[in-house]
Protein backbone atom coordinates (compact mmCIF):
# COMPACT_ATOMS: atom_id res chain seq x y z
CA UNK A 1 0.00 0.00 0.00
CA UNK A 2 1.30 3.55 -0.68
CA UNK A 3 1.46 6.50 1.21
CA UNK A 4 -1.28 8.57 1.17
CA UNK A 5 -1.14 12.24 -0.99
CA UNK A 6 -1.12 15.13 1.19
CA UNK A 7 -4.26 16.11 -0.22
CA UNK A 8 -5.75 13.06 1.07
CA UNK A 9 -4.75 13.01 4.85
CA UNK A 10 -6.92 14.45 7.02
CA UNK A 11 -6.75 17.62 9.42
CA UNK A 12 -3.72 16.98 11.43
CA UNK A 13 -3.59 16.31 14.94
CA UNK A 14 -1.90 18.29 17.52
CA UNK A 15 0.56 15.08 17.81
CA UNK A 16 1.00 15.21 13.82
CA UNK A 17 2.47 18.71 14.78
CA UNK A 18 6.42 19.46 14.31
CA UNK A 19 7.17 22.88 15.49
CA UNK A 20 10.98 24.08 14.73
CA UNK A 21 12.65 27.43 15.65
CA UNK A 22 14.24 28.90 11.90
CA UNK A 23 15.34 31.96 13.84
CA UNK A 24 15.07 33.84 17.58
CA UNK A 25 10.95 33.85 18.23
CA UNK A 26 10.03 32.48 14.75
CA UNK A 27 9.08 28.94 14.88
CA UNK A 28 7.95 27.14 11.48
CA UNK A 29 5.23 24.24 11.90
CA UNK A 30 4.80 21.20 9.92
CA UNK A 31 2.95 18.51 9.85
CA UNK A 32 5.09 15.29 10.30
CA UNK A 33 3.05 12.60 8.31
CA UNK A 34 4.60 14.48 5.20
CA UNK A 35 8.13 14.45 4.15
CA UNK A 36 9.90 17.45 5.49
CA UNK A 37 11.31 17.95 1.61
CA UNK A 38 7.75 17.97 0.86
CA UNK A 39 6.69 21.98 0.61
CA UNK A 40 3.14 20.69 1.36
CA UNK A 41 4.03 19.81 4.83
CA UNK A 42 4.10 23.37 5.54
CA UNK A 43 1.44 24.75 7.74
CA UNK A 44 2.74 27.93 8.92
CA UNK A 45 4.54 29.94 11.26
CA UNK A 46 4.57 31.42 14.86
CA UNK A 47 6.27 34.72 15.55
CA UNK A 48 6.55 35.76 18.67
CA UNK A 49 6.25 39.52 19.15
CA UNK A 50 5.55 42.06 21.50
CA UNK A 51 4.93 39.38 24.23
CA UNK A 52 2.31 37.36 21.65
CA UNK A 53 2.82 34.90 19.71
CA UNK A 54 1.04 35.34 16.12
CA UNK A 55 0.20 32.40 14.03
CA UNK A 56 -0.53 32.19 10.31
CA UNK A 57 -1.71 29.55 8.42
CA UNK A 58 -1.01 28.82 5.33
CA UNK A 59 -2.48 26.47 2.67
CA UNK A 60 -6.76 26.58 1.91
CA UNK A 61 -6.45 30.68 2.25
CA UNK A 62 -4.78 32.49 5.27
CA UNK A 63 -5.75 32.42 8.09
CA UNK A 64 -4.04 34.25 11.36
CA UNK A 65 -4.39 34.39 15.19
CA UNK A 66 -3.09 35.97 18.29
CA UNK A 67 -2.15 33.62 21.77
CA UNK A 68 -0.17 34.69 24.90
CA UNK A 69 2.18 31.76 24.44
CA UNK A 70 3.83 28.86 21.89
CA UNK A 71 1.88 26.37 23.48
CA UNK A 72 -1.28 28.02 22.98
CA UNK A 73 -0.59 28.58 19.31
CA UNK A 74 0.43 25.43 18.08
CA UNK A 75 -2.92 23.78 18.37
CA UNK A 76 -4.16 26.51 15.98
CA UNK A 77 -2.44 24.36 13.08
CA UNK A 78 -4.52 21.12 13.98
CA UNK A 79 -8.04 23.37 13.55
CA UNK A 80 -7.22 24.51 10.17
Amino acid sequence: MGALASDELPAPTVGDLVVQSVSDGVWRVRDGRLPEHDALCVLGVIEEAGGSFDALAVGRGLKRSTFASLDEAIPFFARQ
